[in-house]
């Protein structure tokens, strides 16, 4: 039986399942095609399973000079560190025409970068979100059960409880 990811992935044509192997000998996934989302299924579900974030690639329109980049966290105990996102900032404005996106420790979108630089950014994103420094675990704090205060504990007396 394969994992959830190579089960999603036997479902896809044939050059799907090769853009889902370079995908994974790249680390990053370019989404150019009709199936992208299933093929965006499958790769997460092997990232998830790996505990890598994932990285995709996708063309503006289909044709466009331009691509968008995606990075997505939730699937590791990670998120970006200031230092990562500043680093993330820097790598995706110099690389795209009025940059536009959203950077937050947990995922990254951004659009108009132009095509022949979008495979140089997707492997220095993977590069950057699994740098040591440019991540660290990301602990919610859960809340604390509530503690009785002292004066609601009532006291009873020995003598007065009845055995049966």
């Amino acid at each position: 039986m394969g994992t959830l990811g190579d089960r999603i992935g036997m479902c896809l044509p044939t050059r799907d399942r090769r853009l889902l192997q370079t995908a994974r000998e790249n680390g990053y996934l370019n989404a150019r095609n009709r199936h992208r989302r299933e093929l965006l299924d499958a790769h997460s579900a092997w990232c998830w399973r790996l505990k890598l974030p994932i990285v995709w690639v996708e063309r503006q329109t289909p044709r466009s000079k331009y691509g968008r980049l995606f990075l997505d966290m939730f699937t590791t105990p990670n998120a970006l560190t200031p230092l990562g996102e500043s680093k993330m900032r820097e790598l995706l404005t110099e690389s795209s025409t009025r940059g536009q996106g959203r950077i937050s420790g947990h995922e990254i979108s951004w659009n108009r970068i132009r095509l022949q630089d979008l495979d140089r950014v997707a492997r220095r994103t993977l590069r950057i979100s699994t740098k040591l420094g440019c991540y660290a675990p990301s602990r919610v704090n859960a809340p604390q059960p509530a503690r009785r205060a002292e004066e609601s504990v009532v006291e009873i007396d020995r003598w007065r409880v009845s055995s049966a």
